[in-house]
């Protein structure tokens, strides 16, 4: 059986949507080292479908990373596998 981790933005206020639009003026190296470590020992991303179709189409294909989309649609989502 695999664990399952949720890693994900959200401010000292519980905030965890649209993180585009608060994280960015506080993102640093720190931060950044601590989403790198979060992604280097994933061996899949479990994502919502919007946020799958953007990394289908701006991750870098020789990510090894397997991402997989939990959508309640019937239509696959677009973007790279």
């Amino acid at each position: 059986m695999r664990k399952v981790i949720a890693s994900l933005f959200l401010s000292l206020d519980g905030v965890a949507e649209a993180p585009q639009e608060w994280h960015l003026p506080y993102f640093n190296d720190e931060m950044g080292a601590a989403i790198g470590d979060a992604m280097a020992t994933s061996d899949a991303f479990l994502l919502g479908r919007a946020t799958y179709e953007v990394w289908g189409d701006q991750a870098p294909s020789s990510w090894s990373i397997r991402r997989c989309s939990a959508a309640a649609s019937s239509t696959p989502p677009t973007g790279r596998r």
